[in-house]
């Protein structure tokens, strides 16, 4: 089973345990937890009074955050775990594509925290945003791609990437939107027409009707439902 389809079933095990922990060990890995913010607790289940009107009714009821060793990590933390730990574009790649890490060859501990880093990061992208109803609208669909288009950047022998990274960070510390302007659009086309890697909400996997009908039972985020006055 590819990596991403193995750890939505392990978060929708967690939702659907309703008395039981909330954190999970990512793909089985010690020391690489997602915890899943229950009841509309996770940053993703916040609202600005601005975007009322486009936040969708269940958005982050599935969010997660994920920690390494009790730590958290940016995706700035990530690229730059990569560069450190000597990670190729074909391993990155792979993790993209939904490989399990244990049948990537890596050279050294180091590669396999920073690919598993990764693969979190893409998971949690997967969940978070996308088309559906507890997701933020996402102009990707496969929703990792906007991630992924970063990670091609730091592979690029053309340019320093790393040297560059503070003008891709918006002011909330969050790497800005991939756009043409910014060139890292241009990246993410490179990933189109790839078909190893499959979104995780593809109505190909049944695992999209557990998720949609979780989410059909669930309430309306309370923190939108706080902001809209019902």
């Amino acid at each position: 089973m590819p990596l991403y389809q193995y750890a939505a079933n392990q978060l929708l095990n967690v939702v659907n345990n309703q008395h039981g922990n909330d954190f999970f060990n990512f793909l089985n890995y010690d020391g690489f937890v997602f915890e899943y913010r229950r009841n509309y607790t996770g940053l993703m289940a916040q609202v600005q009074e601005k975007y009322i009107n486009s936040t969708r009714d269940k958005q982050g009821y599935f969010d997660i955050r994920g920690t390494f060793n009790g730590n958290t990590f940016t995706h700035v933390d990530v690229l730059q775990a990569l560069h450190d730990a000597g990670c190729t574009q074909d391993q990155c790649y792979a993790i993209w594509r939904g490989w399990n890490p244990q049948n990537i060859n890596v050279v050294n501990y180091r590669q396999s925290i920073a690919l598993l880093a990764l693969a979190m990061l893409f998971f949690e992208q997967e969940i978070n945003f996308g088309r559906e109803v507890f997701q933020q609208y996402s102009h990707f669909n496969r929703t990792r791609d906007y991630f992924m288009g970063y990670v091609l950047a730091l592979f690029d022998p053309n340019r320093n990437f790393l040297n560059e990274i503070g003008n891709y960070i918006s002011y909330n510390g969050q790497l800005k939107f991939p756009t043409y302007q910014n060139g890292i659009k241009n990246y993410c086309d490179l990933l189109a027409n790839d078909v190893q890697a499959v979104a995780l909400m593809n109505n190909n996997y049944a695992q999209i009707e557990d998720f949609r009908r979780l989410a059909n039972l669930a309430p309306i985020n309370r923190h939108l439902y706080a902001l809209r006055g019902y």
